[in-house]
């Protein structure tokens, strides 16, 4: 894993994203994890990651670039789509030992 305090490659202007930073690439322009897991937030993709994977942060991303609704979503992808990952990674920022279990009750 790339080291979090160091300083992040921009390519024309453009910030590397934190998934991007993870992966050890240069994040391009139209980067669509970027709007997600900006530069300035390395954790929340660094729980996402743990938490849900990068097979199913793909599928979510993927689910709500089809503009689908939560049913078809849950059917057809089995997720629970970008914002409920977004949402559960900042909790567990905030709270890395009960974070996810707190929300649910």
């Amino acid at each position: 894993m790339a080291d979090p305090a160091a300083p992040l490659a921009t390519h024309e202007g453009h910030e590397t994203c934190a998934v991007c930073a993870h992966q050890g690439r240069t994040c391009p322009p139209d980067c669509r994890l970027a709007p997600h897991f900006p530069a300035d937030k390395p954790k929340r993709f660094e729980y996402a990651y743990q938490i849900f994977g990068m097979r199913r942060i793909l599928r979510a991303l993927e689910a709500d670039a089809a503009g689908l609704d939560a049913e078809t979503r849950r059917r057809e992808y089995g997720n629970i789509g970008m914002a409920g990952i977004v949402y559960t990674a900042d909790a567990r920022v905030e709270d890395p030992g009960l974070s996810v279990f707190l929300i649910a009750n």
